[in-house]
């Protein structure tokens, strides 16, 4: 299985892997420029954020057991996150390696209400996916 990195509308077409598409990047409210009060933490001068992520499995068309293999995907998704919530520096690839950062993974549970405005940027239909908040600590 592979991973594609564009929006799922691209990737529904191609043989079996999974789509994952940054649909949100939000920064916590307040100032970012103060410095630190009080205890440093890990990750401290690193700018805080947690991204929204939607990942869908890609199935060829024409294959008669797509749903079965679109659900075994995000089977396999949910349990490596369920079993490996937090990731951090040296486990990484990008970047961020050689720091004390975390990224922690949570299911987002999002109703039809939710997910329209995700897929309505997709520009695709209301396909099986789910979505995962990512925070950067």
């Amino acid at each position: 299985m592979r991973v594609v990195e564009e929006k799922p509308d691209r990737s529904l077409e191609r043989t079996e892997g999974l789509s994952v598409w940054l649909y949100l990047l939000e920064r916590p409210p307040g100032p970012v420029n103060l410095p630190n009060v009080g205890e440093p933490r890990v990750g401290a001068g690193m700018l805080q954020f947690k991204a929204h992520f939607l990942f869908t499995p890609c199935v060829g068309s024409g294959n008669r057991n797509a749903m079965q293999i679109e659900q075994d995907i995000l089977e396999i998704v949910l349990r490596a996150f369920e079993s490996r919530p937090v990731l951090r520096g040296p486990e990484l690839a990008g970047g961020l390696e050689g720091t004390d950062a975390e990224l922690r993974v949570h299911l987002e549970p999002l109703g039809l209400e939710g997910m329209a405005p995700i897929w309505s940027a997709a520009g695709g239909a209301h396909e099986l996916s789910v979505s995962f908040a990512v925070d950067i600590l």
